[in-house]
């Protein structure tokens, strides 16, 4: 059956981070999905220069801090989900206090 123009696809996943604002240390990852995806997650500066990625195998919520080396620096940052060939991304403000 092929798929119609104005038909909609469902996405596998939603996610986003948060708190944003950020102060660069407590970022946390909220990944909700209706089955079983995997999930790779990577974060960039806004030079475009890769500052942290992941994997992830998601089946239903997944709820977490990113455990940082050390705490992001005052900037804006892409953060980019991929599972299944979907791609979700996102901006995360980090302000130091």
């Amino acid at each position: 059956m092929e798929q119609e123009e104005n038909e909609r696809i469902e996405p596998l996943f939603a996610a986003s981070t948060y708190p944003n604002p950020s102060n660069g240390t407590d970022v946390n990852l909220l990944i909700n999905t209706e089955e079983e995806v995997q999930v790779s997650y990577t974060i960039y500066d806004m030079t475009g220069k890769l500052v942290w990625q992941n994997k992830v195998v998601v089946d239903g919520e997944f709820n977490q801090p990113i455990q940082m080396n050390e705490p992001l620096s005052t900037g804006i940052y892409t953060v980019i989900f991929e599972g299944n060939g979907q791609y979700v991304s996102q901006r995360m403000i980090i302000q130091h206090q």
